[in-house]
């Protein structure tokens, strides 16, 4: 069996990266930090965990992001600020700009729902994007 230990770069904690299988046609690790199993080459550099598992998250992300454009019906605008702020979130991380000023109503709102997530990671507000997204197709359609 074969050991590494990483550090997620998100959240710096500690990943334990197992060789729990070995096949003739590569292997497949498992991670401590909730993360899915993948399947890697023999030979092939191994990749930590919370990169791939990003690299999936971002995949469901960007999908989202294209249905949400699809749905049959505009979403309410709370449902929109939410969305909003979860999508800067996971795209450029804690809000990086002064509060528009006092005429710019649009600009205020979008300004407070991206407020509103400040804290969660980019990996955590794709995840709620997601999460939304799909709530949003059931109650809306697509």
């Amino acid at each position: 069996m074969k050991i590494q230990t990483k550090r997620c770069k998100e959240t710096q904690l500690p990943l334990l990266t197992v060789l729990t299988q070995e096949t003739t046609s590569g292997f497949i690790f498992l991670c401590t930090s909730q993360h899915r199993q993948t399947a890697g080459q023999v030979g092939q550099a191994l990749i930590p965990i919370c990169e791939v598992h990003s690299a999936a998250e971002k995949e469901s992300f960007d999908k989202a992001a294209q249905e949400v454009k699809e749905l049959k019906q505009r979403p309410d605008q709370q449902e929109m600020s939410a969305l909003y702020g979860l999508y800067k979130q996971a795209t450029v991380g804690d809000i990086n700009i002064g509060r528009p000023g006092l005429l710019d109503f649009t600009g205020k709102g979008k300004w407070d729902a991206w407020e509103a997530k400040k804290g969660l990671s980019k990996d955590e507000a794709m995840a709620a994007y997601v999460e939304l997204v799909e709530k949003l197709k059931a109650k809306y359609g697509i």
